[in-house]
């Protein structure tokens, strides 16, 4: 045999032998870990529990396994925190603490061989609670106060809320009749159920509160702006609000939160007290029906009277709001629209239910727009529903003639 051919011979000698030993050899299994889900922990806040799965072990010794995160992506620092229970190919739940508020993180879970190679996960990713979630703003525009009760209602806009991922975060609206800047160390009451409004009941008559709406999560608590508010008196059925008089003219007295009504009316004129406040304000009525009215208003409880009519500094006093002092174009804003029934916005240049638009800053309604006012001095003051903005400003007024005009209306005071 010559060389050549004992050259071929044992290349494919050895190419025999080799392929059967690929053949005979056994292939490694790797490991397979998955991360499930991350879960906002519910009991402590800025901390998550990792849902993880170790699928297959494989075949090399396992030194540990547990779960990594970073705030990187690319998770060039991996934090690790190790399971300390027994390795098992089960689904794992493993707490991961004190981390940073208001911050995404990365997490995987992870195995570490004895020969020190890891084996990772897929990459999941979550955002831990803010640090300060923000209240809804307490809407003024909407104040509602219920007849017959000491109660308020403030309506909420939804839309306003910012839970953050906290899921004990809550939202209320603390008050105090003390506090200027009430806290849910005062008393609060809870928004729960995504209700439209929240009502606080059981506040004293005539009496000056601070609201407040706050969030609070385990971290803090935000507040908003603060509103004060008087509550109502009801003499003789009517509901009123207190003013306290800026100058000897005027002095301290109390004004009635709506126009008069036919309701309210009819009522005091048959003798009878009023059970609401009606709807439709009082129209078509003269200067000497007006004072037979009060007449009958001051008449109906020995204990009770002085009700009369106001000067029309009285009147230009509470137009200008709780302190006399709003200097606004019209009774509690600059947007007519928001304060008033006027020809544009009426669509029959009629008189509407009173309290619908939005109060002055101290709580009466209508003072602009929907019937003229009539005052002692028989001027009215305040426009109407067929008038033009310039005619409802505060500080216009229209002479008053003896008779009944269904654009007339009035409210009283009472010293």
């Amino acid at each position: 045999m010559n060389q050549k051919c004992f050259n071929i011979m044992m290349k494919f000698v050895f190419y025999i032998f080799f392929v059967l030993i690929v053949s005979c050899q056994k292939y490694e299994r790797v490991p397979h870990i998955i991360v499930n889900t991350i879960i906002a922990e519910d009991t402590a806040i800025s901390s998550f529990i990792i849902d993880y799965t170790l699928v297959d072990l494989g075949e090399n010794a396992i030194q540990e396994f547990g779960v990594c995160y970073d705030t990187n992506q690319m998770m060039k620092n991996r934090v690790f925190v190790k399971n300390d229970t027994i390795l098992k190919t089960i689904n794992y739940k493993q707490l991961i603490t004190k981390l940073e508020p208001n911050k995404a993180y990365f997490v995987q879970s992870y195995i570490k061989e004895f020969n020190g190679n890891y084996i990772f996960s897929n990459l999941k990713t979550n955002n831990t609670a803010r640090i300060t979630p923000s209240a809804f703003e307490i809407q003024t525009s909407h104040l509602n106060y219920i007849f017959g009760s000491t109660s308020v209602t403030f309506a909420v806009n939804e839309k306003s809320f910012d839970f953050g991922n906290d899921p004990k975060t809550v939202f209320g609206i603390c008050y105090s009749n003390t506090n200027s800047h009430p806290t849910i160390n005062n008393e609060f009451i809870l928004y729960e159920n995504y209700q439209d409004s929240i009502t606080i009941e059981n506040l004293e008559p005539n009496t000056e509160y601070t609201f407040r709406a706050f969030a609070k999560n385990r971290i803090s608590t935000n507040y908003t702006s603060s509103v004060t508010i008087r509550t109502s008196i009801f003499f003789n059925g009517i509901e009123m609000v207190y003013l306290t008089g800026a100058d000897s003219t005027n002095g301290s007295y109390y004004v009635s939160r709506y126009e008069i009504t036919e309701e309210v009316w009819n009522a005091i004129t048959n003798n009878q007290i009023p059970t609401g406040k009606g709807s439709i304000p009082k129209g078509n009525i003269s200067i000497n029906e007006i004072n037979i009215f009060l007449n009958s208003l001051n008449n109906i409880s020995s204990q009770i009277s002085g009700f009369k009519l106001p000067t029309q500094q009285q009147w230009l006093y509470a137009a200008k709001g709780k302190f006399g002092i709003d200097n606004y174009s019209y009774s509690g804003s600059n947007n007519i629209a928001e304060v008033a029934w006027y020809i544009e916005n009426t669509g029959d240049n009629k008189p509407k239910n009173v309290g619908l638009k939005k109060q002055n800053s101290a709580g009466i309604y209508d003072m602009t727009g929907n019937v003229r006012e009539i005052c002692v001095d028989k001027k009215s003051r305040g426009g109407a529903a067929h008038n033009e903005a310039f005619e409802c400003m505060i500080n216009a007024y229209a002479k008053q003639e003896t008779e009944s005009l269904n654009i007339a209306g009035f409210r009283i005071i009472k010293q």
